[in-house]
């Protein structure tokens, strides 16, 4: 993912210079969002909107500013400001609900189903399940191509089925992850450095549901180690934070919380303000208050 977004960034400065504003626009918009997709750091990212967002419309490439606003829904979200908003016009501040009400109305499937992603995306970082899952169920019902939104969306959605099959109970939702981590399985095979700490932390989920306890500590350490290396800030956060909460729910009160609160640095390394704020907030209260599945 990596060398991908290196790409498409030249390729946009040379169209540029070279008075090809069509395929610019296409770089552009596909940067930013396969940059959200794969944890860029969103300060960069909110950096690149200013960029993108002015020259795309000076340019009247509209689709493209579209998607860029949608896109820029989601981290804002996670960065917690509304500068990067406020900095371009006022139709940029449009609400992802309001967006979607026109996509459906004018029966664009493709922007119906970006939106949903990202609201799902919004809701999952903030740990919002429930809502999360809508928008997951929402986004498969509608049909369409774009592969790598598909195989985040089997990611995501598996890590919250093991997590309803703990809290909810059913057969049904384990049944569901691991249909998740056989379809991510696939692709660690084909794409190791992009797959394997997914699949990994999807492993130690499914163990840690099914109490394998000394395999899901194995695939938790696995998988936080996969996501280091591999250069991906968001899911080293997401591994150490699950693995935290995997040892509270063992008892072990002190490296539980000592794991989150390490998490705290690769998210803040990612850019997400609000998560992290988020986490500190949980550090800092009655943890006993509630159950931690």
């Amino acid at each position: 993912f990596q060398a991908t977004l290196d790409v498409l960034d030249n390729t946009y400065m040379n169209c540029m210079r070279k008075g090809d504003v069509d395929t610019a626009a296409q770089c552009a918009s596909f940067h930013f969002h396969l940059g959200a997709m794969t944890g860029m750091n969103l300060c960069l990212l909110g950096s690149k909107y200013v960029q993108y967002y002015i020259i795309l419309s000076r340019k009247k490439q509209q689709n493209h500013v579209m998607i860029l606003n949608i896109v820029n829904s989601f981290v804002s979200s996670l960065l917690g400001s509304d500068e990067i908003v406020n900095r371009c016009t006022t139709g940029a501040a449009m609400s992802q609900d309001q967006r979607l009400r026109l996509a459906l109305s004018k029966k664009k499937v493709v922007v119906a189903r970006m939106i949903y992603f990202y609201q799902m995306q919004e809701c999952f970082w903030k740990r919002d399940f429930d809502n999360a899952y809508v928008y997951a169920e929402r986004h498969s019902c509608q049909k369409g191509p774009a592969l790598l939104k598909r195989l985040l969306l089997i990611f995501y959605k598996g890590l919250m089925d093991f997590y309803f099959a703990r809290s909810k109970g059913g057969q049904k939702w384990i049944d569901e992850g691991l249909k998740a981590v056989k379809e991510i399985r696939g692709w660690y095979d084909r794409y190791n450095w992009n797959y394997e700490n997914k699949y990994f932390i999807l492993m130690a989920e499914y163990c840690n549901t099914l109490g394998d306890l000394t395999k899901a500590i194995g695939f938790y350490e696995k998988a936080i180690e996969s996501a280091r290396n591999h250069r991906f800030p968001h899911e080293e956060g997401l591994s150490l934070e699950l693995t935290g909460y995997f040892h509270l729910r063992l008892g072990d009160t002190s490296k539980g919380l000592s794991l989150i609160r390490e998490s705290c640095i690769p998210y803040k390394a990612w850019g997400a303000t609000v998560k992290v704020e988020k986490l500190e907030k949980f550090l800092s209260s009655d943890i006993t208050a509630c159950p931690i599945y």
